[in-house]
C-alpha cells in the first residue's frame, strides 16, 4: 500500500508556511473558513481574471462564467454519482439552508 505522503500536502497550502511569533502557525479552523492549495487559488485568480460576472448575460465573461459553473457541477456530479442538475453551489450552508 502507497503511504501518504503528509509533507507534501502540506506544501500544497501556502498559508500553512506562515509563522507567528517566528512559530509555524497551526490553523484550527471552524466552519467559517478553510486553508486552500495553491491549486485553488490559482484557480480562483483566474476566474476573477477572465469570467467575473453575472450568470445569464450575453458578455463573453457572462458566457464564460456560465460554462465554468457547469464544469463544475458535471464534475461534481460524476464524483457524488448523481445528476449535474442536483448539484447546488452557493456562499455557504447557511445562505443554502435559509434559501431553500
Amino acid at each position: 500500500m502507497a503511504s501518504l505522503d503528509i509533507e507534501w500536502i502540506g506544501q500544497q497550502f501556502p498559508s500553512l508556511a506562515q509563522q507567528i511569533n517566528g512559530h509555524p502557525a497551526a490553523f484550527l479552523d471552524g466552519p467559517g473558513g478553510s486553508q486552500v492549495p495553491a491549486t485553488v487559488i490559482q484557480a480562483i485568480s483566474d476566474y476573477l481574471l477572465t469570467s467575473n460576472a453575472n450568470l445569464d448575460g450575453v458578455f463573453a465573461t457572462s458566457v464564460r462564467s456560465e460554462e465554468l459553473l457547469q464544469e463544475a457541477r458535471s464534475a461534481t456530479a460524476d464524483f457524488l454519482g448523481c445528476d449535474w442538475d442536483e448539484v447546488v453551489f452557493g456562499g455557504n450552508m447557511t445562505n443554502l439552508t435559509f434559501a431553500l
